[in-house]
């Protein structure tokens, strides 16, 4: 009997898919992808030591203007890429994969992690979303100041950009490359991350559906204002959220932006005395009632209860039903199974990796032991594929009401989307 089970075991064990599906690019989103924000202004504060400079992407008739320094026109592409690589993601996931329509025999069972195609670091390429939708990237327009002597991490806020939240709310998304891994501002309050979308302890936040990751970037907005509701900052300047990114020189991890050696001359980051400063994104809401005129930079812990966690999206089971039971019908035991016998062995005498329990097995018996773990694949996967495919269409539900209570807009306000 106990011999029995263990085979069974072994069985279960070896009937898995002989490679899991191939992960989907990762959807990176945000404002300078889908522009969805309404084109708020996206600016860049490089401090080095006592001296600093500012860049923006903003009509040059809204700018002001400093004593003894000038706006110089700069490349908005090298801006927009640095903000196109740090905004908010919306990561893929893929949920179980319990549709395995080719033998899974000797083969050790796919990860359940696919490895990500961007392994390796540097700038991701494959993006859902994209540049600038419409074209907005080429009409962008980016200026560059170098700020007076002594400016050191003070910017002069309401002087470079005097319209900014004059008479009504705007946002401002703004890169520091400072000493500071992780900069605050002296000036405005911060939001508290709520519980499920901050990365201290649990699990995170629930994963979306699919389908809401063409929304994304108005979904995470509305997120963020969701959450200063609750905190009664909705009518405040607040800084809603800031994302350390590393280093901005060098590629050590996928989160640190390199640029071209064009895109960091035009920043005013190539100098050697940035090798090791640091880049953080700073999301600002600012409201006219408390605009500061001034932002300060200052040291803020490195807190994981006040750090955002990436958000996912449920890749589903790309199968239907019925597809899954054509494609289970069309797998033919008999000959998958020769094959796979006739693969094991030229693995074995190559010397290659093959699954202990096959390799224990005598050569007679390893036909058999293939059509039985193929035909109790088959019947599992039969017997369980209505559950499964019922339970995939409740991820997807909780993962709409989930995006209901974090956004306080109903799941049909986001699907009617354009």
């Amino acid at each position: 009997m106990a011999l029995r089970r263990w085979w069974l075991a072994v069985c279960l064990a070896l009937a898995l898919p002989a490679q899991a599906q191939a992960q989907e690019p990762d959807i990176v989103v945000g404002r300078a992808d889908a522009d969805a924000s309404g084109g708020w202004p996206v600016a860049l504060w490089v401090v080095d030591g006592d001296r600093s400079s500012f860049i923006v992407s903003a009509p040059r008739e809204a700018l002001g203007e400093l004593p003894g320094a000038s706006w110089m026109p700069v490349d908005a592409q090298a801006l927009m890429s640095l903000e196109r690589f740090s905004a908010p993601r919306l990561l893929t996931q893929s949920d179980s994969r319990f549709c395995p329509t080719t033998l899974g025999w000797g083969q050790g069972g796919p990860s359940p992690w696919p490895p990500s195609p961007h392994g390796g670091g540097g700038e991701r390429l494959d993006l859902r979303h994209a540049a600038c939708a419409g074209g907005a990237c080429a009409q962008r327009q980016a200026w560059r100041i170098e700020l007076p002597p002594g400016s050191g991490e003070t910017l002069p806020l309401a002087r470079l950009l005097p319209g900014l939240a004059a008479h009504a709310p705007d946002w401002l998304a703004l890169h520091v490359v400072s000493r500071h891994h992780w900069p605050g501002l002296a000036e405005v309050r911060y939001l508290a991350v709520p519980p499920p979308l901050g990365s201290a302890g649990g699990d995170g936040p629930p994963v979306m559906p699919l389908s809401a990751a063409e929304h994304f970037p108005a979904i995470h907005t509305a997120l963020l204002l969701h959450a200063a509701l609750a905190q009664k900052s909705e009518a405040k300047s607040t800084l809603l959220r800031a994302d350390a990114m590393g280093s901005i020189q060098r590629v050590g991890y996928v989160r640190n932006w390199a640029g071209s050696a064009e895109e960091r001359e035009a920043l005013g980051v190539q100098s050697a005395s940035l090798g090791s400063s640091l880049v953080a994104r700073l999301l600002l809401r600012l409201h006219p009632a408390d605009r500061p005129a001034t932002l300060s930079l200052m040291a803020r812990i490195d807190n994981p209860g006040s750090n955002f966690r990436t958000l996912r999206a449920l890749m589903p089971e790309p199968a239907t039903a019925e597809a899954c039971r054509d494609r289970l019908t069309a797998l033919r035991c008999q000959p998958a199974c020769a094959e796979r016998v006739a693969d094991v062995q030229v693995s074995l005498a190559r010397g290659w990796w093959v699954d202990s329990g096959i390799e224990r097995l005598a050569l007679r018996r390893r036909l058999a032991a293939c059509l039985q773990s193929c035909d109790l694949q088959k019947r599992r996967v039969e017997e369980d594929m209505a559950v499964n495919f019922k339970a995939m269409d409740e991820r997807q539900q909780r993962g709409w009401q989930w995006v209901e209570a974090m956004t306080g807009r109903a799941a049909a306000h986001w699907q009617r989307q354009p």
